[in-house]
């Protein structure tokens, strides 16, 4: 497990996921801060952050595949793993994905949402997903897709919240908090249902119902197992932000009960947020290990 190849694996997913997910938040749940300061540098730093970590992943790839370090600094050797392989191809669209995000007026909400929803599902071909042939390949890739895109709109939505809520601490705008929220667990079932549900989908053809035993005696089990742990963690503070904190912060009377109730709502979504990161760091690590399925 090269830490390089799981660093840059994680910044690409946290690029692509402020990019889907966040701009679709902004669309829903939050259309009066389209266009505010924060939004433009939220976007271009995950464009910029996803463009060089997919570049990044590019030159350790054709470094690995090639003759040494010395090629990931040809522009030649890392063009034809670029061009020449399907992963290579995916990442190419990946980084075209981000640099024209980088380069869109954040107020184009909607394409900025395409771009970024593109840079999330190239994913899906670059994982194990990809892999299987026929019938059951589709279902593991469609399952893939869902599950990718499901995990970006729930972080890119948690992120702009939480870029909210600290606003919110400083005394701006923490009606745009509380809308947001009520809009965002509108849709909060339904991501934790395609998360489950093709969770377990990718879990029958990674792992197999005769390997679930050994999960513990395999390193590729005990990262699946935190990523779980990390899940259900973001399950309970998620249960917590719309059951008790929200309700808290919309019956909150006088100034005094309004800031300790955006306070707790931050501490939350910000801790939410890193356990989300926590996930994406866990998922960049399993990409670079063989699935239990394998024999690995």
């Amino acid at each position: 497990m090269d830490p390089g190849f799981v660093l840059t694996r994680l910044l690409q997913f946290a690029g692509a996921a402020v990019l889907c997910g966040a701009p679709l938040f902004l669309l829903y749940g939050a259309r009066g801060e389209i266009g505010a300061a924060w939004v433009r540098r939220m976007v271009r730093a995950a464009a910029v952050v996803g463009a060089a970590a997919t570049l990044g992943w590019l030159m350790l790839q054709t470094a690995a595949l090639g003759d040494g370090p010395g090629d990931a600094l040809r522009p030649a050797a890392v063009w034809s793993v670029a061009a020449d392989t399907g992963f290579g191809r995916a990442a190419g669209v990946r980084l075209l994905a981000f640099a024209a995000a980088a380069c869109v007026p954040v107020r184009a909400v909607r394409l900025l949402a395409i771009l970024g929803t593109v840079a999330t599902v190239s994913f899906a071909w670059t994982g194990h997903g990809a892999t299987d042939e026929g019938a059951a390949g589709m279902l593991h890739l469609a399952a893939d897709i869902l599950h990718l895109i499901a995990a970006a709109v729930w972080i890119g939505a948690l992120v702009a919240l939480a870029i909210l809520a600290w606003r919110a601490r400083r005394g701006r705008g923490a009606g745009a908090l509380l809308g947001g929220l009520a809009r965002f667990s509108d849709i909060g079932l339904a991501v934790v249902a395609a998360l489950t549900l093709t969770g377990l989908v990718n879990s029958w053809f990674l792992i197999g119902p005769n390997r679930l035993g050994d999960l513990v005696a395999t390193l590729y089990g005990r990262l699946l197992l935190a990523k779980l742990a990390l899940f259900a963690g973001m399950l309970m503070l998620a249960a917590a932000n719309r059951y008790r904190l929200t309700p808290s912060l919309a019956a909150a009377e006088g100034a005094p009960a309004r800031t300790a109730a955006v306070r707790r709502l931050t501490t939350a979504l910000t801790a939410e947020t890193l356990l989300g990161i926590g996930v994406l760091l866990a998922v960049s690590a399993l990409g670079t290990l063989a699935p239990p399925i394998s024999g690995g």
